[in-house]
């Protein structure tokens, strides 16, 4: 069984009548959908800000490798790349964000997703982050 690769892209923009709370920004996949995983915009309980925008244009592709586990759970190992840009945010400008990273993948049967233990970092800040999702 060879790798499987995978590539999300999008973007979206909004009015400035949209609540801040709802505008967009990169995550690890637990808050919001546009992936950005050494970047997560929820930290210590508290929403990050400063990471917000109106708009947002965003690309990853991950490669994929599985290997069956008692020929029932499925277990892969990934490398992905991550890249979002968001605008207009509320002190103007644009904020770039390419990140990069490798994880772990868990399939297990009868479910349709799977689970996701990721480590990112950050290539122009150099952040870091973990992170554990369950994906459709």
């Amino acid at each position: 069984e060879g790798p499987v690769f995978l590539a999300r892209g999008g973007g979206a923009s909004t009015t400035g009548a949209t609540p801040p709370d709802l505008w967009f920004a990169g995550d690890t996949g637990t808050v919001r959908t546009a992936l950005l995983r050494a970047h997560p915009i929820v930290e210590d309980g508290e929403l990050q800000s400063n990471r917000l925008g109106r708009q947002i244009a965003y690309l990853s592709g991950e490669a994929r490798q599985w290997w069956s586990v008692r020929s029932a759970i499925h277990i892969g190992a990934a490398l992905f790349v991550d890249a979002a840009r968001v605008g207009r945010q509320p002190a103007g400008g644009m904020r770039d964000d390419v990140d990069v990273g490798g994880g772990l993948r868990i399939g297990l049967p009868g479910l349709e997703g799977v689970f996701r233990l990721d480590v990112g970092k950050g290539l122009r800040d150099g952040a870091t982050a973990f992170s554990f999702v369950y994906e459709l």
